[in-house]
């Protein structure tokens, strides 16, 4: 499914998140960004029931499992699918414009 378009299903029958408690958890891939020791690692594909009120992320035990043991390898480089930039910011400190 392309990112453009909607989807439009009855809630009726999901789910209520547990923090918003409104109906709609839908069934999501979604990534997440872990700190690994001074590196920052982003796992893709993961699957989540995603609230489509509040945005909270639930995940079921296999795969929170599956988390931990990625977690518990280090994140080893030579596994990345892929590698990508991140740009870091500074918070500029209150008053200031935040421009340079």
């Amino acid at each position: 499914m392309q990112s453009s378009e909607v989807v439009v299903q009855d809630t009726m029958d999901k789910p209520a998140c547990q923090i918003c408690r409104k109906a709609g958890l839908e069934e999501m891939l979604v990534q997440s960004a872990f700190w690994e020791g001074e590196r920052l690692v982003v796992v893709e594909d993961i699957p989540a029931l995603v609230c489509r009120g509040c945005g909270e992320r639930f995940y079921d035990d296999e795969t929170a499992i599956r988390l931990d043991m990625l977690r518990g390898t280090g994140f080893p480089a030579g596994r990345a699918a892929r590698q990508m930039n991140v740009e870091v910011f500074r918070l500029p400190e209150p008053g200031s414009s935040g421009d340079g």
